[in-house]
C-alpha cells in the first residue's frame, strides 16, 4: 500500500503541474482575444465573397474559442476538486465536480455541436476538442467513485487518465495561432 500512495502522490503532482501549465497557458493564450485585426477590409469585391484560407482559419479559431474556454473552465474546476480531495474534503470535491466541472463540460459539448467551421482544419479541431470534452465527461464517474471510496489505487488510475486528457488539450490548442497573450499580471 505505501507503494500505491507514493505512486498516487507522484501522479497527483504531475497532474497538478500539467493542469497549472494548461490553465495558465490557455488563460494567457485566449484571455486577450484575437490579435490579427486588419481593419483595412477587403481589397476588392471578389475577396469579400471568397475569404483567403488564412482568414477562414482565423474565423474558425474565433468560432472555437468559446469551446476551448469551456474546457479550461472544466479543467480548473477539476484542479480545485483534486485539491479539495487531497485536503480530505471529499464532499467539497464531489460538489465542485457536480456543480462546476460537469456543467462546463455539458455546456462545452452543446457549444461544440453548434459551432460551424469553414475549413478542414476547423472541422478536425472541433472534433478533437469535442473528443476531449467527451473523454472528460466519461472519466468523471470513475473519478467520483475514487473520491467516494477514498481508494488510492482508483484515484491513481483516475488522475493518470485526467493527466492524459490534459496533455491532449494542451496539444489541441497549441495549433491555434491568432490569439495573443495579454501582458503578464504584476506581482505586487
Amino acid at each position: 500500500m505505501p507503494r500505491a500512495n507514493q505512486a498516487f502522490r507522484r501522479a497527483r503532482r504531475a497532474l497538478r503541474i500539467i493542469r497549472n501549465g494548461i490553465a495558465t497557458g490557455l488563460v494567457f493564450l485566449y484571455g486577450a482575444g484575437c490579435s490579427k485585426s486588419d481593419s483595412s477590409g477587403p481589397r476588392d469585391a471578389g475577396e469579400a465573397q471568397h475569404p483567403q484560407p488564412e482568414d477562414a482559419r482565423a474565423t474558425d479559431e474565433k468560432a472555437l474559442e468559446a469551446l476551448v474556454l469551456l474546457d479550461v473552465r472544466a479543467s480548473k474546476a477539476m484542479r480545485e476538486a483534486d485539491a479539495a480531495a487531497h485536503a480530505g474534503e471529499l464532499e467539497k470535491a464531489l460538489d465542485i465536480v457536480s456543480k462546476r466541472a460537469r456543467p462546463a463540460i455539458e455546456e462545452g459539448l452543446r457549444t461544440g455541436e453548434a459551432v460551424t467551421t469553414k475549413t478542414r482544419w476547423g472541422q478536425a479541431k472541433r472534433e478533437e476538442l469535442l473528443g476531449i470534452l467527451r473523454d472528460r465527461k466519461a472519466e468523471m464517474p470513475r473519478y467520483e467513485e475514487a473520491v467516494r471510496g477514498n481508494d488510492p489505487e482508483k484515484m491513481l488510475a483516475s488522475v493518470e487518465a485526467q493527466a492524459a486528457i490534459e496533455r491532449r488539450a494542451l496539444r489541441a490548442v497549441g495549433e491555434f495561432g491568432s490569439f495573443r497573450a495579454p501582458s503578464a499580471p504584476s506581482s505586487r
